[in-house]
């Protein structure tokens, strides 16, 4: 395990978000990472077994979740009409030896960026909300499958041209395998 592992975890937790829309998309381009759902009498579920190949995709009916107001690290995105949105970023993170011999562990300690933007002239409300959410599901010290949320802190808005941003810091660690 890698702070990769903690990157994807980090972002699947944040799919989690209150007031997160979530959209169902037929795919089209098949990916590992992608996980794929078939419809079922009006809902979705997931597939059972998962297509594996460019041609699967193409001869079935499958379709990803998406979610258009997340900017994810790595991931086109279309800022949406509302002028509301998140971006994510994580910044680098170091692993410190805290444990000896070949099984020994790692200490990594990093840093997930959340931008919260919303439009110009709605008031601080709507950024507060955003922050509260975040916060609220990245309590601090907490545990997300083994690593520790230090802490979730804001900074001050940022005027950037029709938009707010508000940023929003996670501070994580966790110790993986070397």
């Amino acid at each position: 395990m890698t702070d990769s592992y903690v990157e994807q975890l980090l972002i699947e937790k944040f799919k989690e978000l209150n007031g997160l829309e979530e959209v169902f998309e037929q795919a089209t381009i098949y990916s590992e990472e992608d996980v794929y759902y078939v419809e079922d009498e009006e809902e979705y579920v997931v597939a059972e077994p998962q297509p594996t190949t460019q041609e699967e995709i193409d001869e079935g009916e499958y379709f990803i979740v998406s979610y258009p107001e997340v900017a994810f690290p790595n991931k086109a995105f279309e800022r949406p009409d509302d002028g509301y949105w998140y971006e994510l970023f994580f910044l680098p993170s170091v692993p410190v030896q805290k444990e000896m011999g070949k099984d020994g562990r790692s200490l990594w300690v990093g840093v997930l960026q959340i931008n919260v933007c919303v439009p110009k002239n709605v008031g601080i409300k709507a950024l507060n909300d955003r922050y509260d959410n975040i916060a609220q599901l990245y309590r601090s010290s907490g545990f997300i499958d083994g690593v520790r949320i230090v802490r979730t802190y804001r900074t001050s808005a940022l005027d950037d041209g029709d938009f707010y941003v508000l940023p929003v810091s996670v501070e994580w660690q966790a110790y993986l395998e070397r």
